[in-house]
Order: C-alpha cells, then structure tokens, then sequence
C-alpha cells in the first residue's frame, strides 16, 4: 500500500503548472505506477514508516491552507475600505464639479455686473452731456432775457409787460441752472460708485479666475487619485483572489491527501465530500466564482476535472473497500490526472484575471 502511494505521488507529483489560457480537458487516463509486489496488510516498514511521515505532513500544509486563508479574508476586507474609499472619491469629485461650476457662474455673473457697471458710466456720460447742453441753453436763455430787458427799457411803458415776462424768463433760466448743476452733481457721483462698484467688481473677478484655477487643478489631482485608487482596488482584489484560489488548491492536495490517509489506515468505512461541498465546490457552484467568473470559459473549463476528481477518490475508496487493488489503483491515477488539470485551471484563471499591467 505505502509503495504505491509513494509511486503515485512521485509519478504525479505536487507541482505547480505552467499558466495556460485554456485547461487540459484529455488528460491521461494511464500513468506508469507500479502494483503492490507484497499484501497491503504486511508493508515493508520503511516503506510504513516513510509514508506515515509523508501523511503527517498534511498538518504542515493545513496550517499553511489556513495561513493563506486568513491573509486572503484580510486582503477582502481591505478590498472593502478602498471600495468604500473610491465611493468617498466619487462623491468628493461631484462636490468638486458642483463647486467648479458655482464658480463659473458666479464668474459669468461678475461679468455681467461688470457689464452693466459699464452700461451704468456710459449712461451717466450721456446724462452729463445732456446737462452740459441744458447749462448751455440756460446761459443763452439768461443772456436772451438780459438783452430782452434792455430793449424794454427803451420803449418805456410799451416794454413793461414785455418786461414782466423777461423776468420770468431770466428766474425760468436761473432755477434750469440750478437744477442742471445738481443734476450734474448727481450724475458724477453716480459714475464715481459705478466706477468704484466696477473696479470692485474686476477685483473679485480677478480672485474668482484664481480660484478657477486652483479648482481645476485639485479636481486634475483628485481625478488622479481616483484613477491610482481603482488601480490599487484592481491589485488587491487580484492578489485577494490569487490568495482564495492558492487556499482553494492547498485543499484540494489536502482532500486527496485525505484519501491517501483513509488509504493508509484501511479505513473502509471513509467517505469523502462531492465536488459541490469542498471549498473549491462552494465558491464555483454557488459562490462569488459563479457571481464573477460565470461566463468564463477558463472558469467553465475547471467544472469536469474537478468533479472527476472527487468521483475517483470515492471511487479509490470504494474499491479499497472491496480489495479490488487493481481498480482502486486506476480510480487513484484518473484522480491524480484530473488533479493535474484542475491545478492547471486554476493557474489558469490567476493568470487571466491579472491588471493587465501585471501580466507577464
């Protein structure tokens, strides 16, 4: 029995395979092992001795199964904080563009005060043109009167109503002044407060351009920075699922260790799980596997070899059970064949679902 153990796992072998884009689906059915030469029930004791070492090591690999696995839920974890940080980022850009485009209005919005600040001194102008020519109808009106007022006084009393309205006109032209000179008085300092509301206006104008350009530039960082953390996301949950799936295959050398122990012990009462129950079964079956890979066909690729698998080391073990050795040894080779595959597969599916800046 201890020989043909030992034969199987130095003929098979427990080696990592060349990453592939496809998985072997006509793996060998035959592998050069030889029968046992003497009754399983009295085994050469160093063969007993060494194959019982060899099984104890599955403990050595349990731990390291287990190691893996703890890094890999870590590594999940941490997958779930960049994810929650990259939801941060999003938001943290959208708040950004909101603010670079309340700045853009408040900017057109500027301009346009600007604008009107502008129309506003332009009117004014007009406004003061208008009274310079009021003041000069007034002096001519003023003038007009005066010379009125001495024509009238040389006709005598045929000039005195003539007189009357003269005076009128000269108050009429007088109080026009006036009010043209406060009209002007206002107009100026109209102009002088649009003037000012203007260069107030080019000021924050001035600072909103700066504060456009620093708006930019931090929305150009965090876009940066988006991108690094969707790539950083990318790598981590690459190396969380080459972790799961390094776990995945030291279970599957530990389930046929486990068979090889039952093997050992000449437990003919041992079962094994099927292919849907293992670690591998779970997460392929029913699991994120099937979540993200489904379509796949690398991942399609690993359903055949890993249920023959299973169905030849309960095959192994059923035909222990009967001391049908011939038959136990052929279901032990298709198992380790179909194992050479699934391992395969799985290199497969590490190498594949790789950022594409870390494919080799």
């Amino acid at each position: 029995m201890c020989k043909k153990i030992i034969n199987l796992f130095t003929s098979a072998g427990i080696t990592k395979a060349h990453t592939t884009s496809s998985i072997r689906t006509d793996y060998p059915t035959e592998r050069t092992l030889s029968i046992p030469t003497h009754p399983p029930d009295s085994p050469a004791d160093y063969e007993h001795t060494l194959c019982r070492c060899m099984l104890s090591g599955i403990d050595s690999i349990t731990t390291i199964r287990n190691t893996l696995l703890s890094s890999s839920e870590r590594l999940r974890h941490e997958q779930q904080v960049i994810d929650a940080l990259n939801v941060k980022n999003s938001q943290a850009y959208d708040s950004m563009h909101a603010l670079e485009k309340l700045v853009a209005e408040i900017s057109a919005s500027a301009q346009q005060e600007i604008q009107i600040s502008t129309a506003l001194q332009e009117t004014v102008n007009e406004i003061n043109h208008s009274v310079e020519d009021i003041h000069r109808l007034s002096n001519q009106t003023n003038l007009l009167a005066i010379n009125s007022a001495i024509e009238a006084a040389h006709v005598g009393e045929l000039g005195r109503g003539f007189t009357v309205i003269v005076k009128e006109i000269k108050q009429l032209a007088s109080e026009v002044k006036q009010h043209a000179s406060q009209i002007a008085g206002l107009s100026h300092a109209i102009a002088e407060r649009a003037g000012q509301v203007c260069e107030s206006v080019i000021g924050i104008q001035t600072l909103i351009a700066h504060i456009q350009r620093e708006v930019a530039q931090s929305r150009q960082a965090l876009e940066q920075v988006i991108e690094r953390a969707g790539y950083m996301q990318q790598i981590i949950r690459a190396i969380a699922l080459q972790q799961f799936l390094n776990t995945v295959k030291l279970d599957h050398i530990i389930w046929k260790y486990q068979v090889y122990r039952y093997l050992f012990t000449r437990d003919r009462q041992a079962t094994m799980s099927d292919h849907h129950s293992c670690r591998l079964g779970r997460w392929y079956y029913a699991g994120e596997g099937r979540r993200q890979f489904g379509e796949h066909p690398t991942f399609r690729a690993l359903a055949r070899p890993h249920a023959e698998v299973h169905r030849s080391g309960q095959q192994a073990l059923a035909a222990f059970a009967a001391d049908n050795f011939v038959a136990m040894t052929a279901a032990l080779e298709q198992m380790e064949s179909a194992s050479a595959a699934v391992i395969e597969g799985i290199d497969a599916l590490i190498g594949e679902t790789l950022p594409n800046d870390e494919r080799g």
